[in-house]
């Protein structure tokens, strides 16, 4: 009789042990999905560049599970793209903490095509967000890029577009 009491004690107190890490494996935080048309533009001849806002920022704010749709409007597939994660806004200013590239599940790039890139925080952890992404369209593919550089707000682009 002690000997079955040990070992239903025994197994209780296995599952007390093991149980506690599997209890959170569904999603801990709440999904959410945000269209970002803010930014800017850069086009110097055939390259195009966007970024969400300078190194200074103000960065995105990029909450566990959230999807973050950027309107890039670069007018083509980017082959870069770039994701630099903070824990404050303004990561450069005096005791900011600096920024760092995101890695593993804190931005994960689902999608990149010539109209968005789609990222998703893959963690329950809030970070501040900068994305840059680069395209090359050749000068023979139908670009209306000048040959010079010109500097465009996305933003009013966007809201124009649409």
């Amino acid at each position: 009789m002690k000997r079955a009491l040990g070992a239903v004690a025994l197994v209780g107190l296995s599952v007390a042990v093991v149980a506690p890490p599997f209890a959170g494996c569904g999603p801990a935080c709440p999904p959410s999905e945000r269209v970002i048309v803010e930014g800017k533009r850069v086009t110097t001849g055939a390259a195009r560049f966007y970024e969400t806002s300078g190194p200074e920022g103000p960065f995105l704010p990029f909450e566990g599970a959230t999807l973050l749709r950027i309107r890039h409007g670069l007018g083509a597939a980017p082959q870069k793209v770039v994701v630099m994660l903070a824990f404050t806004e303004h990561p450069q200013s005096p005791g900011g903490g600096g920024y760092s590239f995101a890695a593993g599940n804190q931005a994960i790039v689902l999608r990149q095509d010539a109209d968005e890139v789609a990222i998703k925080n893959d963690s329950c952890a809030k970070y501040w967000v900068r994305v840059t992404v680069e395209a090359l369209v050749p000068d023979d593919a139908g670009a209306d890029a000048p040959a010079d550089t010109a500097v465009e707000d996305a933003s009013v682009d966007a809201v124009d577009a649409d």
